[in-house]
């Protein structure tokens, strides 16, 4: 997305980025600085969509802030962490969405669906992995679950009958 565009597409942008970011634990006091460190990146490369970036323009950005005068080491690491909202949870959820709108999918759509969708994180959905009867500990790897207990709340397939769970030995 190119938020150069207008400045009520890039209000709306730059407002929904700053949901997004306290949705994922920032402060409401933090969250405008959040914002203003990925509205700097965004003016880094102004030849460049935020999409087109890649993971050397965020090195560099960052390795600019470093030298810029100014500017604490804490506060090179919130752009940092404010950089990775914006490309690993914003602006995924909102390809997520354009992807849905396009494809005229008329319920609502998002990253989390994907997950028993059959997409992610495998061939299968979690609930096909473990209607298969693949491990648990193996399916929580799959979900990168810090907490098997997060895993199990999946299991609800496994109530029913004629269904056991079989090792990643077996397979």
């Amino acid at each position: 997305m190119d938020v150069r565009n207008s400045s009520k597409g890039r209000d709306g942008f730059w407002d929904a980025y700053r949901a997004c970011a306290e949705e994922n634990r920032v402060r409401p006091d933090h969250s405008p600085f959040y914002v203003n460190w990925a509205k700097d990146f965004a003016n880094f490369l102004p030849e460049k969509s935020l999409r087109d970036r890649s993971r050397k323009d965020i090195e560099a950005f960052v390795a600019h802030l470093g030298k810029r005068r100014g500017v604490a080491d804490w506060q090179a690491r919130q752009a940092e962490h404010a950089l990775r909202i914006l490309y690993e949870i914003f602006l995924v959820r909102k390809a997520v969405k354009e992807a849905a709108a396009e494809a005229a999918i008329n319920k609502k759509v998002s990253c989390h669906t994907l997950r028993h969708s059959g997409v992610y994180p495998a061939k299968d959905g979690t609930t096909h992995l473990l209607e298969a009867r693949y491990d648990i500990r193996t399916v929580q790897e799959l979900l990168r679950h810090a907490n098997v207990v997060t895993t199990m709340i999946y299991t609800h397939v496994l109530n029913r009958p004629g269904l056991s769970v079989k090792s990643p030995a077996d397979i």
